[in-house]
């Protein structure tokens, strides 16, 4: 059984290092033999969006809702913006949409991480330069 994935080139960049990793992931399928990955290209971002007015095809979240699993290239192109000055951005809808109820948790593991990270440091500077007192000892 082959999973199935939506693989969003995105812009710029993101075309590249999308096409560079699927020829990866190609290579280590056939090396390991595992089962070929069902594809199904959507095309999204500022660029499609410069041709189109639209930020995804028709129907392209909902279709890659249905999919295993999405691979996202970069999206984003610095001149190209909404009418409101916001950023392309369709993926951060994906998430939204595709996830829902995990985005909450995955924030407050990164915050949580982020928090313990910024302690960790501070201990550290605290406890080797001499005379700068960051935290209290624990």
């Amino acid at each position: 059984m082959s999973a199935r994935i939506a693989v969003i080139p995105g812009d710029g960049i993101g075309v590249d290092v999308t096409e560079a990793t699927l020829a990866l992931v190609d290579r280590a399928i056939t090396q390991t033999g595992a089962p070929a990955l069902d594809r199904e290209v959507i095309q999204a971002g500022a660029g499609y969006f410069t041709e189109t007015g639209q930020d995804i095809e028709k129907n392209g979240e909902k279709r890659a809702g249905q999919l295993d699993a999405i691979f996202l290239g970069a999206i984003g192109l610095p001149a190209v913006r909404h009418a409101d000055g916001t950023e392309i951005s369709p993926h951060l809808r994906l998430r939204d949409r595709c996830v829902p109820g995990m985005i909450s948790a995955l924030v407050w593991s990164q915050w949580s991480l982020g928090v313990i990270y910024i302690t960790l440091l501070l201990r550290t500077l605290s406890r080797t330069i001499p005379g700068l007192n960051l935290l209290l000892y624990f």
